[in-house]
């Protein structure tokens, strides 16, 4: 018979984590939790939880009010985690986007592409707008909203790191644009000085889209504009979906006729596979933001 009275592995684990937590959230939660962990025996994954969540109650102590937490808040960090996903899933797809467009001139294939049909081509090419569109859409009114918060409140310090969040995309692309001008100067290598723009232009991005999430956290939320994101994320979700398995499908019977420039014979396909791993790993965890988000929305109705 299985020994209970002796602590698992995990169960220790969790139970020093929870002691990690801030005073305020395991004042509130901490009894609550242990009594779970006792009749429920935690498991890896909920080592990771607890351990996600822990930066999380750090940097986010302001929210328990009265030791009742903002379950709208917990709603919009779900909704911005499928956002950033997005922007991630956008810039490999523009990658992809155009190698599939290199790929049609015969002068350049290295992959044949010619099976895919007009309309799965046509797909590809829409995608690039419908993602743009809607990342801005949903994206732009949490980060408006921020700043009408501020503003309202005469926060003029959110204020204004809320416009420096807004316009942070920009001076990421000037970063980029003026590393491409200095590539191109330096003599660097076409294939080359690409890829290195492309790594710079991704940490731009990443560390802009940290800034602006950010930002956005530490003012209250709107409840309209909330609810109205997170309708704008299920359908920015589903784009995001339809576009792996469109690429997947045009991808797919490649792989068993392709040839490569001498030389690039397998760092070509490791790169083109690694740009749909990333844009399969950022789908994937859109899809778990978006139904944590619905989870989170639920319980805002109950609670209201």
């Amino acid at each position: 018979m299985h020994d209970t009275s002796t602590p698992s592995f995990y169960q220790r684990w969790a139970c020093r984590l929870i002691g990690f937590y801030p005073a305020s959230w395991r004042e509130r939660y901490a009894d609550e939790m242990l009594q779970i962990l006792e009749d429920s025996p935690p498991s890896l994954k909920t080592i990771f939880d607890l351990s996600f969540n822990l930066f999380d109650a750090h940097t986010h102590q302001s929210l328990i009010q009265g030791r009742i937490p903002s379950m709208l808040q917990k709603l919009r960090t779900n909704e911005l985690a499928v956002y950033a996903s997005a922007i991630f899933f956008f810039l490999a797809w523009i990658v992809e986007q155009t190698r599939i467009i290199h790929t049609i001139i015969p002068s350049t294939t290295l992959f044949n592409f010619s099976s895919a049909s007009p309309t799965l081509m046509q797909c590809l090419a829409y995608g690039f707008y419908i993602l743009l569109v809607l990342i801005l859409l949903g994206g732009l009114p949490l980060l408006l909203a921020a700043c009408w918060q501020a503003l309202k409140g005469k926060n003029y310090r959110f204020l204004l790191l809320c416009l420096l969040a807004l316009v942070s995309p920009i001076l990421a692309t000037i970063v980029t644009i003026a590393s491409t001008i200095l590539f191109f100067r330096s003599g660097i290598a076409g294939f080359t000085s690409s890829w290195v723009e492309l790594v710079v232009f991704a940490i731009c991005m990443g560390l802009s889209v940290t800034f602006i999430i950010s930002t956005i956290k530490r003012i209250e939320p709107i409840r309209l504009i909330t609810h109205y994101a997170l309708y704008v994320a299920l359908i920015l979700t589903l784009a995001m979906l339809i576009g792996v398995v469109t690429l997947l499908i045009a991808f797919l019977p490649t792989l068993v006729n392709f040839s490569t420039v001498p030389g690039d014979e397998i760092s070509y396909p490791a790169r083109h596979l690694l740009l749909l791993l990333v844009m399969i790993v950022t789908t994937g965890v859109a899809i778990k933001s978006l139904i944590n988000a619905f989870q989170t929305r639920q319980g805002v109705r109950t609670t209201a």
